[in-house]
C-alpha cells in the first residue's frame, strides 16, 4: 500500500501496463529497450511510484540464430568474385572447375548484342561483394564488376560496341538486394507486469517487473526470431511520483 495525495488515504497500488518507450537492434543483433513500470491509485489512478528498465546488452541466441542464418543464406546467394574467362587458358578443360582462369562451371555461349551494362557512379556498396561499378546482364547471365575491375569493364564496353563479345562472363544468380541485405528490425508483440514475492514471513520482499515479448525480422525475408526480455525490481527501490 501507499499514501495517495488525491484520496488522502493510503489504498492498493494498481500495475500499469508496461510503457516500452524505445526497443531497438542493431546488426549484430543486440538489443536495447527502455521500460517504464508504474504503480497507481488503484481508487483514483495517480501514479505513485515508478522504475525504469535499461535493456542493453546481447542476446546470445539472437546473435547465434542471426549467424547461422547469414551463412546460409551466402551459400544460397553468395557468388564468386565476378571475372572474365580468359581466353587460351592452358590448362582449362571445357565444363570443368578450374584454376588457373577462376572458371567453375559450364562455359557459357558468348555473349550477344542484347548485353546490358549499368555503371555506378560513384561505385554502389554491396554488403556481400563490397563495392561494384557496374552490372552486366543478357539474356543468359548476370554479373557485377568490382571496384578496381576497370580493365574487365572497358573490355566489355568496347566488345559491345564492335558488337563482337569475344569473352563470356562467369554465369551468376540474379542479384537481388533483398536477398543479400540483411538489416535486422525489431517489434514488440506484447508486454506485461510481472509481480512476485520472495521470502516468508516479515523478512519476504516483494518484487515488480515487465515482460516485453518481441520479434526480430531481416530484411531478406528469410529470418524471424522470438524472444522475450524480462527483469524486475524490489518494490522498496521504486521511486516516489508524489
Amino acid at each position: 500500500m501507499a499514501r495517495c495525495p488525491d484520496c488522502n488515504k493510503f489504498v492498493s497500488l494498481e500495475e500499469v501496463e508496461p510503457e516500452v518507450n524505445t526497443l531497438e537492434v542493431d546488426e549484430e543483433g543486440i538489443i536495447e529497450a527502455d521500460v517504464r513500470i508504474v504503480n497507481a491509485c488503484a481508487d483514483c489512478g495517480t501514479e505513485l511510484k515508478e522504475y525504469t528498465f535499461d535493456f542493453d546488452g546481447e542476446s546470445d541466441d539472437l546473435q547465434s540464430a542471426f549467424e547461422i542464418h547469414k551463412e546460409e543464406m551466402a551459400k544460397t546467394w553468395t557468388t564468386h568474385e565476378p571475372k572474365l574467362l580468359k581466353e587460351g587458358c592452358p590448362e582449362h578443360v571445357e565444363g570443368q572447375p578450374c584454376r588457373t582462369c577462376g572458371w567453375e562451371g559450364e562455359l557459357l555461349p558468348p555473349l550477344h548484342t542484347d548485353l546490358i551494362i549499368e555503371e555506378y557512379d560513384p561505385p554502389q556498396e554491396t554488403p556481400q561483394f563490397g563495392k561494384i561499378i557496374a552490372s552486366i546482364k543478357s539474356s543468359n547471365c548476370t554479373s557485377l564488376i568490382r571496384e578496381g575491375n576497370q580493365a574487365e569493364l572497358d573490355e566489355l564496353k568496347q566488345a559491345k560496341v564492335e558488337s563482337k563479345p569475344r569473352l563470356p562472363i562467369r554465369q551468376m544468380p540474379e542479384y537481388e538486394a533483398d536477398k543479400t541485405v540483411h538489416e535486422l528490425t525489431i517489434e514488440e508483440t506484447g508486454s506485461e507486469r510481472t509481480d512476485r514475492m520472495e521470502g516468508k514471513g516479515r523478512g519476504a520482499r516483494h518484487y515488480y517487473g515487465a515482460t516485453i515479448n518481441y520479434v526480430v525480422r531481416c530484411s531478406c525475408g528469410e529470418f524471424e526470431f522470438d524472444g522475450t526480455l524480462t527483469d524486475d525490481v524490489q518494490a522498496s527501490a521504486m521511486e516516489d511520483l508524489v
